[in-house]
């Protein structure tokens, strides 16, 4: 091919890439084109340049803050994203969205009374918004307001009785009070709906455990752990559970691995110390004795106390 056909080509294709550039960085259409795809590969600051642009001049769009406070929160800039969040719900107080992601960043962030009074604008304009409801009742447990967390998961309840969520939230908050029958019964209302919520597990076990019945609570806990193998206080109280029923090899699978999850908690060595001692296993014993004579003497005494009267 001829090269001044080459170069034609070439320096068409220079000024195609020309255009292409100024209308997407100058045409609203392109800016918020160019913004999206920033966002979709993760380049934050390049799409919050581009969308604010964009927002600049369509100040009937109060979605594209939405996207722009999500930039900022990917970013760790929490108060600029709840200036976006804030900013879209100027342009729109009616967009249940805005005060949705407001509400959900506040809390995330530890600012539950802002965070309230989102939430509670939300329901203003959608009051049978059962999520929210439920997102209140979990703000109300972060500030130990149990009452009304249990107001609020109720009503969640009340809206959607399927949402086992909301059960096991309120067996939670049930448990904060001590009011084992009244979790015992929404704990096992959570895992009929869901039997792969091990948090229900787990509270359940709690359940039963603080009302004496330990077979149920060692079956319920041996089901939390199952699902959930990370959670140390299940597999505590499955050892506690266990030790109540004389279950000593049981017992020490629990409590020896709540150890590699917890290895610097001094109470776990001498409830393990106690299940070997019931199960026999003296030499085990006589281990966890001198890890607690190094940590917590006083528990050390006390275990050597267990291992000189089996």
């Amino acid at each position: 091919m001829d090269k001044r056909f080459i170069g034609f080509f070439v320096v068409m294709g220079v000024i195609d890439a020309l255009i292409l550039a100024g209308l997407m960085y100058f045409t609203p259409s392109g800016q918020l084109k160019t913004g999206m795809t920033f966002m979709n590969i993760r380049n934050y600051p390049a799409a919050v340049h581009f969308l604010t642009r964009y927002a600049e001049s369509r100040k009937s769009d109060h979605e594209v803050w939405i996207h722009i406070g999500e930039a900022y929160e990917a970013m760790g800039l929490r108060e600029s994203a709840y200036r976006s969040y804030r900013t879209s719900l100027a342009r729109n107080p009616s967009y249940t969205t805005g005060y949705a992601k407001l509400g959900v960043s506040l809390a995330v962030n530890g600012k539950y009374d802002e965070a309230i009074q989102a939430f509670r604008a939300l329901l203003a304009i959608e009051p049978d918004n059962a999520n929210v409801y439920n997102n209140l009742g979990v703000i109300y447990m972060r500030i130990e307001d149990f009452d009304n967390a249990i107001r609020c998961y109720r009503k969640t309840i009340a809206l959607d009785p399927g949402f086992a969520v909301a059960y096991g939230n309120l067996g939670a908050a049930y448990n904060r009070l001590e009011r084992w029958h009244e979790s015992l019964s929404v704990f096992q209302k959570a895992v009929a709906l869901k039997s792969d919520y091990a948090d229900a597990w787990f509270g359940l076990g709690v359940s039963y455990l603080n009302l004496g019945q330990a077979q149920q609570a060692l079956e319920s806990l041996v089901t939390a752990v199952r699902l959930n193998p990370r959670n140390t206080e299940a597999f505590v109280k499955l050892g506690d559970a266990s030790l109540r029923l004389k279950r000593w090899n049981v017992a020490v699978q629990a409590f020896t691995k709540a150890v590699e999850l917890n290895p610097g908690a001094p109470e776990l060595y001498y409830q393990l110390g106690l299940a070997h001692t019931g199960a026999g296993n003296h030499a085990k014993a006589r281990e966890n004795y001198k890890i607690l004579r190094a940590i917590h003497p006083d528990l050390a005494e006390d275990l050597l106390v267990h291992l000189k009267g089996s």
